[in-house]
C-alpha cells in the first residue's frame, strides 16, 4: 500500500526513528550517504502497525520483499546473506512453534496415568533437540555471519537441575549455574549487538 513507512533502530533497550520513506505501489526505496550501524532494524509498513525486522551489516545494498498481511511468513531477501538466514530462521521457527505448542498442549491435557504421555514427552524432547541442532548449524556452518552471532547471543542457557544432599532441587545452585552460563554464546566485544534486543 501507498503511504509513509518508517525505519526504526535500537540501541540497548531504546528504539529510535532512523528515517521515514514513502511507499509507492508497494515499493519503498531507502538510500543514504553514510552507512547505518550494524544491528537489528524494523521496517514499519504504511499502516504503522505491521512491521518486519531485518539485519544490517557491512554490505548495505540489498532488497527485502514481504507481503504486508503476513510479513513474517512471506519475507524474502535478495543480496543479503544475513537476511536470507534471518527470514529462513524466522519461518522455520514459526512452523516449529506450531508443532511444539500443539504437542505441549496435548501433553498438558492428558491425565498423569495416560499411556500417551510418554509418546508426547518424547516428541516434545525431540522437537527441542531439533531446534537446538537447527541453531547449532548456524554456528557450525557460518560462524562469522552476523546472523549467526545475533542468533547465538539470543539463546538462553539450558537449565540444570542440581540436587541437594536430601535429593531436592538446589534452586540457588541452579540460579548460579544459569547466570554463569548466561553470556557463554555472546560475543561481548561485538558492537553490532549493541543495536539488537
Amino acid at each position: 500500500p501507498d503511504g509513509n513507512c518508517r525505519l526504526i533502530g535500537m540501541i540497548g533497550d531504546q528504539n529510535y526513528l532512523v528515517d521515514t520513506l514513502p511507499s509507492v505501489k508497494g515499493v519503498a526505496t531507502y538510500t543514504r550517504d553514510d552507512a547505518m550501524s550494524g544491528g537489528l532494524y524494523y521496517f514499519v509498513f504504511p499502516d504503522q502497525r505491521t512491521y518486519q525486522q531485518f539485519l544490517v551489516d557491512k554490505d548495505q545494498e540489498f532488497t527485502l520483499k514481504a507481503k504486508s498481511y503476513n510479513p513474517g511468513l512471506t519475507a524474502e531477501a535478495i543480496g543479503s546473506e544475513d537476511n536470507e538466514l534471518f527470514f529462513f530462521n524466522q519461518q522455520w521457527e514459526q512452523k516449529w512453534r506450531v508443532r511444539y505448542d500443539s504437542t505441549d498442549k496435548a501433553l498438558k491435557a492428558l491425565p498423569a496415568s495416560d499411556m500417551n504421555r510418554s509418546y508426547l514427552t518424547n516428541k516434545k524432547e525431540q522437537l527441542l533437540a531439533d531446534r537446538k541442532a537447527h541453531i547449532q548449524s548456524f554456528k557450525d556452518e557460518l560462524p562469522e555471519c552476523f546472523f549467526s552471532v545475533f542468533k547465538l547471543a539470543g539463546q538462553n542457557p539450558e537449565l540444570t537441575y542440581p540436587k541437594k544432599e536430601n535429593g531436592q532441587l538446589d534452586t540457588t545452585a541452579q540460579l548460579i549455574a544459569y547466570r554463569e552460563a548466561y553470556f557463554n554464546n555472546t560475543a561481548l566485544g561485538e558492537r553490532r549487538l549493541l543495536h539488537t534486543p
